[in-house]
């Protein structure tokens, strides 16, 4: 009996460990989206260093938030979008918060021209793929 319970035991730590060891995993995956999309909004407007640091929270708020709605089970990945868009919405209502507004409209800017050039590229890759 003893032996049960100490293998039960050993086999709930396991997993415990594991999921654990998986969230730090994910959480780390999350901070280093988190960093790569700071550094991108860097790349088009200059920042403050408290507007930093209140966007990079933001930021991995987002990602973790994003993650936790498609880890959801029993959802379909029509139902995940429609609960990403709010999250989506939140975030860039609370970055405009932070930003400036010649701060936004630069930032606004710089998105539809990465827009532009990426439907550029499909349009191009079409073409020449016929």
């Amino acid at each position: 009996m003893k032996k049960i319970i100490l293998i039960f035991f050993i086999a709930c730590s396991a997993a415990t460990f594991a999921q654990t060891t998986g969230n730090s995993a994910n959480n780390a995956n999350n901070q280093a989206f988190a960093q790569a999309h700071l550094d991108r909004i860097k790349q088009d407007i200059a920042l403050t260093t408290p507007q930093e640091a209140q966007i990079r929270a933001l930021l991995i708020q987002l990602y973790n938030d994003r993650e936790q709605i498609q880890k959801q089970a029993g959802k379909t990945n029509k139902q995940k979008i429609g609960e990403k868009r709010p999250v989506q919405d939140a975030f860039n209502q609370n970055l405009n918060a932070i930003l400036t507004p010649a701060q936004q409209q630069t930032l606004q800017k710089k998105a539809k021209e990465r827009e532009e050039a990426a439907r550029q590229a499909v349009e191009n890759s079409f073409n020449n793929n016929q």
